[in-house]
């Protein structure tokens, strides 16, 4: 830029905006280093056509993860001018439209582990024995305690968490019923069968007044309290669960939410209706029931020899 150019560029500012004529001299001068400084800043088309092939290859990345890719191979450049030469070669309009070309595998559904009925007699038989009144297993109030949970949690279906949250209020040994809170606070029914309830009735005659006369304080109220006779807690009952499993030599993998994926399980194979078994997980879609649909392979068995007209008819022996 000539003297008469920056001149008259000086004379171009202070008319049309209201700057001094040393604001006008600086504005000058620095648009005269950018545009000395774009002239000779390097070509990008080599960046262009090396990050074109990078991300022909990665769809799926963006241009940060680009740029990190392009120093690795050497290139001495940073985001900034990545991200220039990305919009400009139009690289995330097509990949977006190629990444809509490509349908992703679908990954198999996982069906939950399941305890068999055998199994679930296990895990009640290494709380202890029980003795004929009333399903009292001995004197011990933990083990009235840890045998009321398991029968409870399978009884019913419950979550760990809404048996940790259920209070006493909640319990109708009458009806054999537990009210709980669930997902979302929707709050639901569960059914106690008899095993259930006489474990109930055992824990709260002899083991929770027991495990109240440690604890200092009002009575909080809950259904199931701790050895310090406190809440017990949704860790609590895990850990006494996966004790209990261990003991039973229960394979690994089970989980106290094992209990209610049999719970449901045993349902369905026992002729409940999916809706039925909807409404007692307290689940919001069928579609997420329906995952307990799978069947054994022996009741499989017998169900298509049962149904089908032909199952039954003698075999004949082959021809020669």
């Amino acid at each position: 830029m000539t003297t008469n150019a920056r001149r008259a560029a000086v004379t171009y500012l202070r008319a049309t905006y209201p700057v001094s004529e040393r604001r006008a001299c600086r504005l000058t001068r620095l648009a005269r280093s950018r545009w000395q400084h774009r002239s000779t800043r390097p070509s990008d088309a080599p960046l262009a056509e090396a990050l074109t092939a990078k991300a022909s290859d990665r769809p799926r990345w963006g241009y940060r993860r680009l740029t990190h890719l392009l120093q690795r191979d050497g290139w001495i450049v940073n985001r900034k001018r990545v991200l220039r030469v990305y919009r400009a070669e139009g690289l995330r309009r097509r990949l977006r439209r190629r990444r809509r070309q490509v349908s992703t595998p679908r990954v198999p559904r996982r069906l939950p582990q399941v305890l068999e009925v055998g199994e679930v007699e296990q895990v009640l038989d290494s709380i202890g024995p029980a003795s004929r009144r009333k399903g009292r297993a001995n004197d011990d109030p933990l083990v009235l305690r840890d045998r009321a949970l398991v029968e409870t949690i399978y009884a019913a279906g419950l979550r760990i968490s809404e048996l940790a949250a259920a209070r006493l209020t909640d319990l109708d040994l009458r009806r054999g019923e537990v009210r709980v809170l669930g997902k979302g606070r929707k709050e639901r029914v569960g059914m106690l069968g008899a095993p259930a309830l006489d474990a109930l009735v055992a824990y709260l005659g002899d083991g929770r007044p027991v495990l109240r006369e440690a604890a200092v304080g009002p009575d909080p109220g809950v259904l199931f309290l701790n050895a310090a006779g406190e809440p017990l807690s949704v860790r609590g009952i895990r850990y006494r669960i996966d004790r209990l499993f261990r003991m039973a030599g229960i394979p690994q993998g089970a989980s106290p939410h094992t209990l209610r994926h049999s719970f449901a399980s045993h349902l369905l194979e026992g002729g409940a209706d999916l809706r039925v078994v909807q409404e007692l997980l307290g689940h919001a879609s069928l579609a997420t029931t329906q995952v307990y649909t799978h069947v054994s392979l022996g009741r499989l068995r017998s169900t298509y020899v049962a149904a089908h007209p032909r199952a039954t008819l003698e075999r004949r022996p082959p021809q020669p």
